[in-house]
């Protein structure tokens, strides 16, 4: 174990990658020994262009699964990023609006319409009041749901994506917001709230799968 210790010491003293990349607060030597051997991969130099940690990822993600990410401080680097913006998507068109509470956004006059959704379901809703969790804002956002609306959330280094339509147009809705708030390595968990079927996967696969399986 010493042996071991010493060489961890030296990886770190020497390492091109910024320790804030490399470690989180837990030392290395801590770590379980499976995640301990993948950390080291990351000490060979970097190009400077962060191609390496990305590689590194990769590998990673490919021996021991995608939460082995989490066990290391890789985030930024791998434009995990920290979102937190919410939006509403037409599943029909792929339009889309980022918004400040869903419910409220919703019963706005025009909102709706800007993303293609038919007038008469802000008409359905509007005097719904928004109890926020409860009863009345589930209505909410189901009555828009039911017409075709899918709800994301993005919960730092993962985006929530609700809605009751066919979870394939769900998926092909998705692409261009995602291709535009998404990092890499940022997890997206789609669950369809009619059939209760939930899909978790990277951005990276997601787009993978999307384009030879869907699109």
């Amino acid at each position: 174990m010493e042996r071991e210790n010493a060489k961890c010491a030296r990886a770190r003293a020497t390492s091109a990658i910024p320790a804030t990349v490399r470690w989180t607060r837990t030392p290395t030597t801590a770590l379980p020994a499976r995640t301990r051997a993948t950390a080291e991969l990351a000490m060979a130099p970097d190009s400077g262009d962060g191609s390496k940690v990305r590689c590194f990822a990769r590998r990673a993600c490919s021996e021991f699964g995608p939460s082995i990410l989490f066990n290391l401080n890789l985030r930024g680097t791998l434009g995990m990023g920290h979102l937190r913006e919410g939006v509403w998507i037409n599943a029909h068109t792929g339009q889309w609006s980022f918004i400040d509470e869903h419910a409220d956004w919703a019963k706005r006059p025009g909102n709706l319409a800007s993303i293609g959704l038919p007038d008469a379901v802000r008409e359905a809703i509007r005097d719904i009041p928004n109890d926020y969790d409860g009863e009345n804002r589930k209505k909410i956002l189901l009555g828009v749901m039911a017409a075709g609306g899918i709800r994301l959330r993005g919960h730092g280094d993962w985006v929530a994506i609700e809605f009751t339509v066919g979870t394939a147009s769900a998926l092909l809705a998705c692409r261009d917001v995602l291709r535009k708030i998404a990092g890499e390595f940022t997890l997206c968990r789609f669950n369809n709230l009619g059939t209760c079927e939930s899909l978790e996967l990277f951005y990276r696969d997601y787009e993978q799968h999307v384009g030879q399986d869907i699109g």
